[in-house]
């Protein structure tokens, strides 16, 4: 029997060995087992670069890249004094957000990646909202819900996670998004959306409607960061005055 003609496991106890693949074989498995299997189909790799080999070489014999999906790693190490990129951020968050609607095609995740803590489903689509032109928006309302959904307030907006509010124009770079938003408002209605370069921060093209993700994989909720400064006095024998972590979190930023 050869891998092409292996049927896919549809059922919890059947379990089937592939054997003998070389080279892109693998791949080409996944990808043949994939058009006949009912469902999304999940593997698991060695390492952040094998990941992103397989998920090409799956989209290639698929023939669509839009069914392959890589959920990243972070990418940093434990006690590494930076955050991950937000690139990665953005596109795990993405994942994250649109896997319930996922109903077939293949997600690609490193080992190591799956060994993590994830946030729970209704903290995503919790934290999820969207605007559509002509629409009514209360400035304090949004300005909350950027703040819960970790949004950080800045001048000019230049990376994802940031919102910038002048007057009738806000300015936003949702996680997931290629490019930030600016919203025009005529009094408290939407009159327009467009894109813009964050670089020269000229706006590009019209749209109708913008979705915006939440901006982090943690809360920073009143609720939170109660629970957090609990743990933190339990776990630690140290001095929290002198701690920039627990003065950052308790004060609502997220540190590196």
């Amino acid at each position: 029997m050869t891998i092409l003609s292996l049927q896919s496991s549809n059922t919890a106890d059947k379990k089937i060995l592939w054997r003998d693949s070389f080279g892109s074989g693998f791949s080409l498995g996944v990808a043949e087992v994939t058009k006949k299997h009912k469902g999304p189909v999940l593997v698991i790799t060695s390492s952040a670069r094998s990941a992103s080999q397989i998920e090409s070489e799956i989209a290639f014999f698929l023939g669509d890249s839009s069914q392959v999906v890589q959920f990243p790693d972070w990418e940093t190490l434990p006690y590494d004094n930076f955050s991950p990129h937000q690139d990665i951020i953005s596109k795990r968050l993405k994942t994250l957000f649109g896997l319930p609607e996922k109903s077939s095609g293949v997600i690609v995740v490193p080992v190591m990646t799956m060994m993590h803590r994830l946030p729970p489903k209704d903290f995503v689509q919790g934290r999820s909202f969207s605007y559509k032109v002509d629409e009514k928006i209360n400035l304090e309302s949004l300005r909350k819900k950027l703040q819960y959904s970790g949004y950080r307030s800045t001048e000019t907006v230049f990376e994802r996670g940031e919102y910038s509010i002048r007057g009738s124009k806000i300015d936003i770079y949702p996680m997931g998004a290629l490019l930030p938003f600016r919203i025009d408002l005529f009094d408290d209605e939407i009159e327009s959306l467009r894109t813009f370069d964050p670089d020269s921060q000229l706006t590009k093209e019209k749209v109708d409607s913008i979705s915006l993700l939440p901006a982090k994989e943690i809360p920073l909720d009143k609720d939170s960061i109660t629970r957090f400064k609990k743990k933190w006095i339990e776990k630690f024998d140290v001095d929290d005055r002198n701690s920039t972590i627990y003065s950052n979190i308790k004060s609502g930023i997220a540190p590196q």
